[in-house]
């Protein structure tokens, strides 16, 4: 990530790095005991990271000083990014735990236990937290509480190297829809208030694409009346709101 003139990024080295964004040189480095799986996020002069041995981070982003760590609970370890929202830094854990802490202290403000792994990132929007672990059950949160709102479950068979199973992408959350894509390219349009289905559609079956190693990962993008997908050798394009392929 990119943010007061430096460029972010953490390693399979288990560093978190700060370089110059216009000349490349490092700022500073700093060791943090294990893998950085995904991007780090920024927020009010700070970069939070979290390293596959269970440890979250808040960094000063000038200077890289540590302003407060937290060690989960349960051994799993974190492969999705934070993200900072209204104050607060959500991520969640291989052990199925979905933390929000406090941006500025890292106390923790509630913990959801899913049961299932999380390696995506979370959506926010108008309060709400939107996240798909790896038990092909979609969820809506409170921000604020932890309180869950949704969850909607679907078939969807499972390989034996996709862990759980679910989606391998995080949903996109766009007025009052939410949209989801199964590894087995399962399209979902849900309500955001309820998660009932508005439309549903196995994109594998109508297009007769072929499924990649580790399945479909790529979250749908809104583009005005369409959802772009990275369904396919050119990718995919259907209609938002009727679920109907567009090309």
């Amino acid at each position: 990530i990119v943010a007061e003139d430096l460029v972010f990024f953490g390693t399979f080295a288990g560093n978190l790095r700060a370089l110059d964004a216009d000349t490349g040189k490092e700022v500073w480095k700093v060791a943090v005991g294990a893998p950085i799986h995904h991007s780090p996020a920024y927020a009010n002069g700070r970069v939070y990271a979290a390293t596959m041995g269970g440890k979250v981070v808040a960094l000063e982003a000038k200077t890289g000083k540590e302003a407060w760590t937290l060690k989960a609970e349960k051994r799993g370890g974190f492969a999705a990014s934070p993200a900072v929202y209204n104050g607060m830094v959500f991520i969640g854990d291989r052990a199925g735990d979905l933390y929000a802490l406090d941006a500025a202290t890292g106390a923790m403000k509630w913990k959801a236990e899913l049961g299932a792994m999380i390696q995506q990132s979370v959506a926010l929007k108008d309060g709400k937290l939107a996240i798909a672990a790896e038990d092909l059950v979609p969820r809506l949160f409170d921000a604020a509480t932890g309180k869950e709102l949704w969850k909607h479950s679907y078939a969807c068979p499972l390989d034996a190297k996709y862990y759980e199973g679910g989606p391998g992408s995080t949903p996109t959350v766009e007025g009052d829809r939410v949209y989801t894509l199964s590894k087995r390219a399962h399209l979902l349009c849900l309500e955001a208030a309820t998660g009932k289905a508005v439309w549903q559609k196995n994109l594998m079956e109508e297009l007769g694409v072929k499924k990649a190693d580790w399945g479909f990962a790529g979250s749908p993008l809104v583009e005005g009346s369409l959802l772009l997908l990275n369904v396919g050798d050119g990718g995919t394009a259907v209609d938002k709101a009727t679920g109907k392929v567009v090309w």
